[in-house]
């Protein structure tokens, strides 16, 4: 009987496996893992990252990103003022708390050696901040903090005359 049942167990198993699309796993990130490891082996996990930005980061760049942050209803509010506020507070919240696990932000200014994410754009209107990420540990902060949302990659776009025409 316990031949049976794990013959049946074996069966399940490969037929859950091999019905799995294989272009959904690649080397940069893992649906049954969740997790990439960066430079330094500091894990980190992808349910918040971008698959493009994941990739950016293996390949060993520092890209710029876009962390989107959870909305309530101060940052949804109809009145301008309100949400404008809300959205600054909950930006200098999360900025703030990387400050307290003692990684350097870098909001104005030109960055050095020590700084771990330096500020690109604080929004007003959307609830978003674009930084650049020098420190792994800080991408790993980020993900962490239930204030972000979703990190993406801050794609580069180059406009030229003859694509406005």
């Amino acid at each position: 009987m316990w031949i049976v049942a794990g013959f049946l167990f074996l069966v399940v198993l490969f037929a859950v496996v091999f019905t799995i699309d294989d272009r959904s796993f690649s080397m940069y990130e893992s649906p049954l893992l969740g997790y990439v490891v960066l430079e330094g082996g500091v894990p980190v996990r992808t349910e918040k990252l971008d698959a493009n930005l994941v990739r950016e980061i293996r390949a060993g760049k520092e890209p710029n990103i876009l962390v989107v942050l959870q909305d309530d209803a101060s940052t949804l509010s109809s009145n301008e003022g309100i949400r404008e506020k809300a959205i600054e507070r909950v930006q200098q919240g999360v900025l703030s708390s990387l400050e307290k696990n003692k990684l350097a932000v870098e909001e104005e200014g030109i960055a050095d050696e020590s700084t771990a994410v330096e500020v690109e754009e604080k929004f007003d209107t959307v609830n978003a901040i674009a930084l650049t990420v020098h420190d792994p540990v800080a991408l790993v902060r980020l993900t962490q903090d239930a204030r972000v949302k979703k990190i993406l990659w801050d794609y580069p776009v180059t406009i030229t005359l003859s694509d406005s025409v």
